[in-house]
């Protein structure tokens, strides 16, 4: 007769474990144990067969013996040991006691379990997306009790370095604007990421969310980001911290930001020398950390050819000038990530509207504020977005001021999977394709629309013809008269023209309508409207 197991010995009883036991084998309250097993990575489990109840929750044994020899846990120990602390002396009003408890507070650091869960520089970039979203989160929402104002400035010093970097290197290659926030993706380093931004609104906390749990989650990434940040900018000779100036105002403490961040470097740059020298120690680990290295700076490399090697941006040699009513934030990003040269109209801009040699305003109102400028185009946010999910530059007759715009699709679904091609997205492929065809049937469009309308203009031409003969004929006027009229308005049209020209202004297709439109001179040159232009606007 076999001998008698133990409860408790072997199969599930052995390898898993209630919340409530780790709780008691840890000696941990249960906020405690959440900010561990978060730091650490570790999750619930859900076993086969759940031994002491369905209700319970469930963690692997070997996870809570591994929490047992955290260097962290004795420091929450202190913590909780520390706060008690503080509430004894304030109730027994010992003030002396309690000014130098305040002053020795226990403080812990979680650079080792970076390192610990993420062993290579690859492995961190391709955990990014949930690190960037919850950082680009926080740095919008209003401080409060739990959420204090230095949590925020740090946040937002993060983002700001993060996507400095992106812009730098051009490594932006998607952007989509959705009801939730701005969605935009970077190849860095071999690896992609994505991550979303919410819209700059006043930001309402809901009362059913537990910050306690998101501001465990954002202390990791928070390390996370600036490990990654300072590798960054240092494999690619970039100073860190990077000299940023503030967007649309000037920075509250700047000289406060700069101290702490030039401490993050100095901490960061000690660890990276600490775990050196002990690999150094070892051998055998020497040898892998090599191969590994060369790995990475491989993967550098390819990072940095692709870059160079790639095509030319998109809004390469452009300069853009932001109107105060568009996300200038957002849009500043996007367009110095593909090349371009932005100002805004605010504080801290490179260069004012009136500056020479501008290419396109962007404006996002119903019409062009102030007098026109005929040496540039105006055009909507949104061409800025679509171009970039294009790698071209698109018609700005289809996002022109005042247009009904066209679908703003997103880069991130793929139409062949789904089974359904978008009639947009198809007609910007063929353009994109330089499809002769294509050409043809928008002439062909606007031709047929432009007969309707000629019919129209010609009806209304007899009409104005009769109107006209009866006024000379009242007035004795001749037709001579008219068409000297007509003779010294284009010799103001050529002469305007040929100064814009030596002046190196550029002559858009937008200055020549205007003086069309000007003269009521119409007539079947519209069939050579640019494409997709609406020949009735």
């Amino acid at each position: 007769m076999g001998r008698e197991k133990k409860k408790g010995v072997s199969g599930n009883a052995a390898n898993y474990i209630t919340r409530a036991k780790a709780l008691r084998k840890l000696q941990l309250s249960l906020a405690d144990f959440r900010r561990l097993s978060i730091l650490k990575g570790i999750y619930p489990r859900e076993p086969k067969k759940k031994f002491d109840g369905v209700t319970k929750t469930y963690y692997l044994t070997k996870d809570i013996q591994f929490l047992l020899h955290e260097p962290v846990l004795g420091k929450i120990r202190e913590i909780r040991a520390y706060r008690q602390k503080i509430k004894r002396a304030r109730a027994k009003k010992e003030y002396g006691t309690l000014k130098t408890l305040l002053r020795n507070k226990p403080t812990y650091k979680i650079d080792h379990i970076v390192r610990e869960r993420y062993p290579t520089f690859s492995d961190a970039l391709r955990d990014m997306d949930d690190a960037l979203s919850l950082v680009h989160m926080f740095q919008h929402l209003p401080s409060e009790k739990s959420i204090k104002p230095h949590r925020i400035r740090n946040c937002e010093r993060l983002a700001k370095e993060f996507q400095n970097y992106v812009a730098t290197t051009g490594s932006l290659d998607k952007v989509f604007v959705s009801v939730k926030g701005i969605y935009y993706s970077a190849r860095i380093g071999g690896e992609r990421a994505v991550w979303v931004e919410p819209h700059r609104f006043t930001q309402e906390l809901p009362k059913d969310v537990d910050y306690r749990v998101m501001l465990t989650f954002l202390e990791f990434y928070e390390c996370l980001l600036s490990f990654v940040n300072y590798r960054l900018y240092t494999t690619n000779g970039m100073p860190y911290p990077p000299k940023m100036d503030p967007i649309g105002g000037k920075d509250d403490q700047p000289d406060v930001e700069a101290d702490r961040a030039h401490h993050v470097q100095e901490n960061i740059a000690q660890i990276l020398k600490k775990q050196e020298a002990d690999e150094d120690d070892d051998d055998d680990s020497e040898n892998d950390d090599e191969e590994e290295l060369q790995m990475e700076e491989e993967e550098t490399q390819q990072a940095k050819d692709g870059t160079e090697g790639k095509e030319k941006l998109v809004f390469s040699g452009l300069k853009v000038f932001l109107g105060r009513e568009t996300p200038v934030s957002a849009l500043e990003f996007v367009l110095r990530a593909q090349g371009a040269k932005v100002g805004w109209d605010g504080e801290n801009s490179p260069f004012t509207s009136d500056e020479r040699g501008l290419t396109h305003w962007v404006i996002d109102r119903p019409a062009i504020p102030g007098k026109r400028r005929m040496d540039l185009e105006y055009v909507q946010p949104q061409w800025v977005f679509d171009s970039v999910n294009n790698s071209t530059l698109l018609p700005t007759s289809i996002y022109g001021i005042g247009v009904t715009l066209p679908p703003h699709l997103s880069p991130f679904v793929d139409d062949v999977a789904e089974g359904y091609v978008p009639k947009y997205k198809a007609y910007l492929q063929r353009l994109k394709d330089g499809d002769p065809e294509l050409f043809k049937e928008t002439a062909l469009a606007v031709n047929d629309d432009s007969e309707e309308d000629m019919d129209d203009l010609d009806n209304d031409d007899d009409n104005s013809q009769k109107e006209e003969a009866e006024s000379k004929h009242e007035d004795g006027s001749s037709d001579s008269e008219d068409e000297d009229e007509d003779e010294e308005m284009e010799e103001d049209l050529a002469k305007d023209m040929a100064e814009m020209k030596e002046e190196g202004k550029k002559v858009s297709s937008t200055y020549i309508r205007f003086h069309a439109e000007k003269r009521s001179f119409v007539t079947k040159q519209t069939k050579i409207l640019p494409i997709c232009s609406n020949p009735r606007s």
